[in-house]
């Protein structure tokens, strides 16, 4: 099995130990499906002839006790994708006792420009959140998602960022 593979350039920061600042610049052009041994355009993993690549920009903030961040993908006359996520930690005790941690993430989904997805122009979303509770390491997990009821929520390079993914079912499909 050959992993997801993707050609293009990145620019991330240098790391210097426990940085609260982190972002992303990037265009990829070219990406190797699972299971295969040659790059194609990223276009064609969404039915579309022109050869488009993808711009992605994003920025993340880390404390001790709130992670946040805006991540954004952008491909030319097709589709733009934006996802967002807020996290929050909530220690109840000293030193190894009970703690909380609230998660919220939303994608925001559209086709943009001159459509080239085959198909009807869309817009969608998939909005999550999660409870995790922990103690003394036991820890329980909660978590709910919604995608929009007008369309599914496309996924070609990768998978979904929703807290309720899995490896069989990743609950995409439009009103799941």
């Amino acid at each position: 099995m050959i992993p997801l593979t993707y050609e293009g350039v990145v620019l991330v920061p240098e790391r210097h130990g426990q940085q609260p600042l982190d972002y992303i610049a990037s265009y990829l052009w070219r990406y190797k499906p699972r299971n295969s041994a040659s790059f194609v355009p990223l276009s064609d993993a969404l039915g579309v002839e022109q050869d488009e690549g993808v711009l992605i920009t994003g920025i993340r903030r880390r404390t001790a006790r709130l992670n946040y961040g805006l991540v954004n993908y952008w491909i030319k006359d097709t589709m733009n994708t934006a996802y967002g996520e807020f996290d929050y930690a909530l220690w109840l005790g000293q030193g190894g006792g009970p703690s909380l941690r609230v998660s919220v993430n939303d994608t925001a989904q559209r086709s943009v420009g001159e459509d080239l997805i085959p198909g009807l122009a869309f817009a969608t979303y998939q909005a999550s959140a999660r409870l995790v509770a922990s103690y003394r390491g036991f820890v329980v997990t909660a978590a709910t998602s919604r995608v929009g009821r007008d369309a599914p929520l496309l996924k070609p390079f990768g998978s979904s960022a929703s807290f309720t993914s899995m490896m069989i079912s990743s609950f995409t499909r439009a009103s799941e």
